[in-house]
């Protein structure tokens, strides 16, 4: 049975060895041909260079595609994406070490300098556009508004709104790109300040950002808040640590009254009562704030105002026409470019910060393009290395096939040159990913030409080192010997490598999927360079030592300086019949006893390997992606140390996986009846850090009215609210 089993395996691996010594001798006829062939079908997959895409969203890179997240990101882009709004953060902790008590007097305040020197210094954009008298006009955008235009009088108001009139300019002279805390009443006759929240908001120093005296108390507002709430809190100013505690203890309050979540705003805190989240503080490592930038639609709507495109309503509200999606491409330009040169500033401010021995603070922050920029920035910050990579490797290579002792046997020449057809092999199957539609992404172009250097130096070794120069043969003939040998080896290899990644881009993580489907493409067009491109290039070093040329004699243009000796010319044996220093070791370790040895080794390793997949704990932390030496991995750093909770949306769909209009009249039951365990959600699960789930907390005040209403059957749409009724 056995004697069979080996009859067809000897047969089947006669018929292989015979299918590569037929391509090593059509190879070794016509060299030239084939490398050419080979060289332009690489050159062509670069074309989709020109078409190369770059994935840099985590999202698209990370979010498993059988993930609900998929579905619900659906959901939310379809419906809500043109009210997205991103975030800023701007963290602090003590120079003299994250442990560090920060609840003092003098912490607060440097604190508080900090953010009115952010204000100050904000820095601006300007946008340049033609009004319809062809002359030229400019709108300046930043973080906050500045200098706020004399509101008008709600007569004057309505007054207008009956010409069909609108405003002029925008109600600051600088226009804000963050999210307004609220929609204002009386839009045509003021806006609400910046949503922007922090500690500083515990004490009469918060109101920096609230401009009530200088505009505010001159508009409609001021008869809903008759005085400024920031000057009824008291000044951080000659507190003792223990007033900060109790000041702070219960978190801040905005100007309407509600309560900031503590552990988003104050990091590493320490109260008298531990299980008491309103308890005074005793101790404190880090502050936090945080602000929204506007949606793109809500900033191309600020900039028609500004460009004076809308009219006043009855209502003393604005009315603009429809924004268009390549006002909302032209809102996100400007936010985008903003923020590049807000990054740029918060970057020197922290240097600043950190470089001045009087200061108390290092700062780190964080925005909504953040991740993308870091990552964009990654995914093209080693091509130096990798370009270093591939020049150690073309030196390897040629001193690993150099013979000093006789330059006719040397062959460092077509060593080099095989690694160079490696590198094009690499950039050919990016090009060709890039042709069929797959996205790069930082992981694919970081790690995968190193990967494809290993598959096609190993390759390109093995057929290196089969090739012999011998006599009695032509040329096609040692190429098909050689083809022959090391033929199905290097097909195996391929193929196993193949099957592997093939396997690989069904994965459900995008990025693995895509650095799988690249990987398989690499494995094929590295075959066919090192089986075919390198095959020829030994035919032509065949030829050289025909001729009786040394190596790299072509630098010479085959001159007579570079023809070898007489006596260094020799013919080689087969590897069967040489003799070197390694036929010992392999004698040792072909013997039965190191074999079992062996064997029980490796059992030894898959155990070990086994226990150590135990100890992998699962989940992908954004920090282990950031780039250790960029902003964003410092702000991590702090933020995995002391903070876990950020303002989040909540969506439903009432009609489960179809992106249907809600019925609410038949739905509306069953959505309270599906979040009826959110609502029973007890404090100390609120208060647990490891639940990530303040969220809940604003949830279950919501649920706890809507779902009381529902009992009662009291549940309907709130009138809208009539402004001029009101006064």
């Amino acid at each position: 049975m056995l004697s069979g089993c080996d009859d067809i395996a000897l047969q089947v691996n006669a018929g292989i060895e015979k299918v590569f010594a037929g391509i090593g001798l059509v190879v070794g006829r016509y060299p030239y041909w084939v490398l050419s062939t080979v060289c332009i079908v690489l050159g062509a997959c670069c074309i989709g260079f020109a078409t190369i895409t770059i994935e840099d969203d985590i999202f698209e890179l990370w979010t498993p595609t059988d993930s609900p997240v998929v579905k619900e990101k659906k959901f939310v882009d379809k419906y809500w994406k043109e009210s997205d709004t991103g975030l800023l953060i701007i963290s602090g902790y003590a120079k003299a070490g994250t442990d560090t008590n920060i609840l003092s007097e003098e912490y607060i305040r440097e604190w508080h300098e900090t953010h009115l020197y952010i204000i100050a210094n904000q820095p601006k954009k300007n946008y340049t556009y033609e009004k319809t008298d062809s002359s030229q006009a400019v709108i300046t955008f930043s973080l906050f508004p500045e200098n706020f235009e004399e509101p008008k009088e709600l007569t004057t108001l309505s007054y207008l709104a009956s010409l069909g009139m609108g405003p002029t300019a925008y109600a600051s002279e600088v226009v804000p790109l963050c999210r307004h805390f609220s929609q204002s009443p009386a839009e045509a006759q003021f806006e609400m300040h910046c949503y922007f929240v922090g500690v500083l908001d515990c004490f009469t120093e918060g109101g920096h950002l609230f401009p009530y005296e200088n505009y505010l108390q001159k508009t409609y507002f001021a008869s809903v808040a008759p005085a400024n709430p920031y000057t009824y809190r008291d000044s951080f100013a000659n507190k003792s640590t223990e007033e900060l505690g109790a000041a702070l203890g219960p978190s801040c309050q905005l100007f309407e009254g509600t309560v900031i979540p503590f552990n988003m705003i104050m990091g590493g805190e320490s109260r008298t009562n531990a299980s008491d989240s309103k308890s005074a503080l005793t101790g404190l490592k880090s502050v936090q704030s945080l602000g929204y930038l506007d949606s793109a639609t809500s900033i191309a709507r600020k900039l028609k105002i500004a460009k004076g495109e809308c009219t006043y309503t009855a209502t003393y509200g604005v009315s603009c026409d429809t924004i268009t999606q390549a006002e909302m491409d032209e809102a996100q330009e400007i936010l985008d470019e903003w923020q590049l040169d807000w990054i740029d500033f918060m970057k020197e401010y922290a240097a600043i910060l950190q470089a001045d021995d009087s200061k108390l603070f290092n700062i780190v922050f964080w925005t909504s393009r953040t991740p993308g920029d870091i990552l964009a920035d990654a995914s093209s910050a080693s091509f130096g290395l990798i370009g270093a990579a591939y020049a150690v490797m073309i030196i390897f290579a040629a001193l690993a096939a150099l013979n000093l002792s006789n330059g006719f046997l040397s062959r460092s020449e077509v060593s080099a040159m095989g690694v160079l057809l490696v590198l094009l092999s690499v950039a050919a199957s990016i090009g060709l990913g890039s042709l069929m539609n797959i996205t790069l992404s930082p992981n694919v172009i970081q790690v995968l030409p190193f990967i494809a250097l290993g598959f096609g130096v190993d390759d390109m070794f093995v057929l290196l080192f089969s090739f012999r120069y011998r006599e009695g043969l032509k040329i096609e003939e040692m190429i098909a010997e050689t083809t022959r040998i090391a033929g199905s080896s290097v097909a195996l290899t391929s193929l196993a490598n193949l099957v592997g990644f093939s396997i690989g881009t069904t994965m459900v993580l995008p990025d693995v999927a895509r650095f799988a489907s690249y990987g398989a493409i690499v494995v094929v067009l590295n075959f066919v360079a090192i089986l075919f491109g390198f095959t020829s290039l030994l035919t032509l070093t065949a030829r050289r030592m025909q001729h009786g040329y040394k190596d790299w004699s072509f630098l010479c243009c085959f001159s007579q300086v570079s023809k070898a000796k007489a006596v260094d010319i020799k013919f080689e044996k087969v590897a069967a019949e040489e003799t070197t220093g390694l036929d010992g070791c392999f004698r040792f370790l072909s013997s039965t006893p190191v074999r079992i040895a062996l064997l029980g080794c490796f059992a030894v390793l898959i155990c070990v390997g086994s226990y150590g997949c135990t100890l992998i704990e699962p989940g992908l932390p954004l920090a282990d992606i950031v780039p250790t030496d960029t902003y964003g991995s410092d702000f991590l750093r702090i933020r995995e140390m002391f903070y876990f909770a950020y303002p989040v949306s909540l969506y439903t769909d009432a009609q489960d996986d179809e992106l249907k209009p809600i019925d609410w009249p038949n739905k509306f039951e069953l959505y309270v009846s599906r979040t009826e365990d959110i609502y029973s959600i007890n404090e100390n699960v609120l208060e647990n850090p490891d639940v990530h789930s303040f969220w809940q907390w604003y949830m279950r005040s919501y649920l706890q009215r809507t779902y009381a209403d529902s009992l009662t059957m009291q549940y309907a749409l709130g009138t809208p609210f009539d402004i001029s009724a009101a006064l």
